[in-house]
């Protein structure tokens, strides 16, 4: 009780590691949330073993627990964590193949948020929007394409530093029909260990072709170096 008052939910899920549920209060907010985050861990342990039903069986149960812990009468007494809760049960839900439950989840709690949990709240919303638009025979899909977009420019504006944003700007580039210059520079200059390095320089290269084509001068020369 005394750590969950203080926020210290890391030591919280290290007590329950090393000792078990048994370790901590067996009801309330707390304790569902923890069990929801031992859940997602062994879902994940389940998914690396390749045992898919195990894994979704482990991530129904995360859910579960989790949406308890929205709705214990005490979790007001935890609003961060409570907000990271939320943040938690949306990321459960894509794993789930529910990627609009996780938007409107997301949409729901963003407006509030700052800070890393902001990050999180608004690359999963990314990620949910992704997922819903590699959906087969979905609806019209400019509006969740116009958001994803939106969602990007947000992200990269609010948290240049993140490690994620470079994913994202790797991305809006190598989709860019004619990126300028210092883009393409940026797409050569990963390394081959890169997950988009492949996808990237391909681009970069098609890029300095047309770029070299339409060009005279030094403006060519720099394209062909």
């Amino acid at each position: 009780a005394m750590l969950a008052a203080r926020g210290e939910f890391a030591a919280i899920t290290a007590l329950v590691g090393a000792f078990g549920l048994d370790s901590i209060d067996q009801r309330g907010f707390v304790f569902d949330y923890i069990r929801g985050l031992e859940h997602y861990r062994e879902a994940a342990e389940a998914g690396r073993r390749s045992e898919e039903p195990t894994k979704l069986t482990k991530l129904a149960a995360a859910a579960r627990d989790l949406e308890a812990a929205i709705r214990a009468s005490d979790a007001v007494n935890y609003p961060d964590a409570a907000l990271a809760c939320r943040i938690q049960l949306a990321k459960t839900r894509i794993d789930l193949g529910e990627p609009e439950v996780a938007l409107d989840l997301l949409v729901e709690v963003t407006p509030g948020l700052s800070g890393p949990n902001r990050a999180d709240a608004i690359w999963w919303s990314i990620v949910a929007c992704d997922r819903i638009l590699d959906q087969p025979g979905s609806a019209d899909a400019t509006p969740i394409r116009d958001r994803r977009a939106s969602l990007g420019r947000t992200f990269l504006e609010s948290f240049p530093t993140d490690e994620r944003a470079a994913r994202l700007m790797i991305q809006r580039l190598v989709q860019e029909e004619d990126p300028a210059m210092e883009d393409l520079e940026i797409l050569l200059s990963l390394s081959p260990d890169h997950p988009a390095w492949r996808t990237s320089r391909e681009r970069a290269l098609t890029g300095l072709y047309r770029r070299f084509r339409r060009t005279t001068g030094e403006e060519r020369r720099a394209a062909g170096r």
